[in-house]
Formats: structure tokens, sequence, C-alpha cells
């Protein structure tokens, strides 16, 4: 059997950078084949990025499939799950930017993002969303990156109640980045 994982990355990543690959790494030693997903990030909203993962998906996809998506790449994975129904779901540091969410808290995050991608995200309601999803879901949050962003952990704590199978794990002392050592250590001993 073929098992395959997905990883998307968070906004203006690449699944390429060494903050993804160790993932990647990791996955290929359990015997996933890893297809980095490429989003497109400059002027497009967040309904074309689950379009432009869709299509990766439904390209490369097999008979076992498990989607990992850190920050904005976990609300694509987040998202899209319905559709795509992965064995396995994870989401690392869910970001808080769904209708529900509105409006963002953090100005320099929401001039960032900026009013186009907002209004987008203001389309999609987390609370309609969770319940759709049947796959297994592991969420992951740092525990600095919450200290500073409590929505972002409220966000996390509210997917976990509301996806039907799903857990929320703290990564130790970690802020906002992928390759910090406590999201890493999180994220090895949860990785399957």
């Amino acid at each position: 059997m073929v098992k395959t994982l997905f990883l998307i990355p968070g906004f203006r990543h690449q699944a390429t950078e060494l903050q993804y690959t160790w993932i990647q790494e990791r996955a290929e030693e359990l015997g996933y084949v890893v297809h980095p997903i490429t989003i497109t990030w400059e002027d497009r909203v967040m309904s074309q990025y689950v379009e432009e993962f869709m299509e990766q998906f439904e390209r490369h996809a097999t008979s076992h499939n498990v989607v990992f998506g850190f920050s904005f790449g976990a609300v694509i994975a987040f998202i899209s799950a319905a559709r795509t129904k992965p064995e396995q779901l994870y989401l690392c540091a869910l970001t808080p930017a769904f209708k529900e969410d509105q409006p963002i808290p953090h100005p320099g995050w929401a001039k960032v993002v900026g009013p186009e991608r907002l209004a987008d995200l203001a389309t999609f309601e987390a609370e309609v969303i969770a319940p759709a999803i049947t796959a297994p879901t592991t969420i992951v949050c740092g525990e600095a990156e919450a200290e500073e962003y409590p929505t972002l952990l409220e966000r996390c704590r509210h997917a976990a109640l509301h996806i039907p199978n799903a857990s929320l794990h703290m990564a130790p002392e970690a802020p906002h980045i992928l390759n910090h050592p406590g999201y890493k250590q999180a994220i090895l001993d949860l990785l399957t």
C-alpha cells in the first residue's frame, strides 16, 4: 500500500524550505511518499489556495492519504478535509481567520493578510466545517505562540472540540516557528 503525505506550508512559505524538510525526512522514514504542496500566495485568496491544493491532491492521492498543514496551510487542510477525506489530518497552528474570528484582533497581521484575503476568509465558517471532518485529527499549538496569540489557541481548542475525532497537543515553549525544537519534538512524537 502506498502511503502519501501532503505537506502544506504556511503563508508565503514553500514546503521545500528548511523548516519543512525535517517533516518530509521523517515521513519518508515512516514509509510515506511526500508531496510538498506549492501554493501561489501573491494576489490570491484562501478559496483559490484551497482549489490549488485540491488540484495537487487529486493528482497524487493514493489509497492512504495524510494531510499536514502549518498556519495558513492548516487552514487550507482544515477547509478541504471534508473533500479530501484523509486517513489522518495534522493541523499545526490553525490560524484564527474564519468568519467567527473576524475582525482579526491583530492589526499587524490583518495588514499583512490584506482586505481581499480577509473578505474571502470571512466566507468560511469553522463551526460548519469542523463537524464535517471525518479524519482522525491531530492539532498542535506552540505554548509560546499561544501566549502571544491567544486567539490562535482558542481556534485550535475550538477545532479540537468540534471535529469529531480530534485531539489538541501543546508544543513545549514553541513560538510560531515549525522547526522550533518544541514543535519538532511534539510532531515527531505524534507523526505515525
